[in-house]
């Protein structure tokens, strides 16, 4: 399926104030899935909201079901799913 194995449903995932996920060991949470990108999009606080922001991935970053614009930060709030490639994620308070 090319889903990192290592993930496992029920994972959590602590966040710092600018979180980048993706498939490059650069990243500060790694996920290997076939269609993930090197660096696929970013997680950041402002201080009052989440913010994801697609790097300009090859398959695109969905919150909700919406696709996000590359280069362009979308609002994400607690509760709301955030897919990237194959893996979907809640976002929790």
């Amino acid at each position: 399926s090319g889903t990192d194995p290592n993930i496992v449903p029920g994972s959590v995932f602590p966040l710092g104030l600018n979180t980048k996920l993706g498939a490059s060991e650069d990243n500060d949470i790694l996920l290997l899935d076939q269609f993930i990108s090197s660096h696929h999009t970013r997680l950041r606080w402002d201080g009052a909201a989440w913010w994801v922001e697609d790097q300009g991935s090859k398959n695109g970053t969905f919150v909700n079901d919406i696709p996000c614009t590359p280069m362009m930060p979308q609002r994400i709030q607690p509760g709301g799913e955030l897919r990237i490639g194959g893996m979907m994620f809640e976002l929790m308070d």
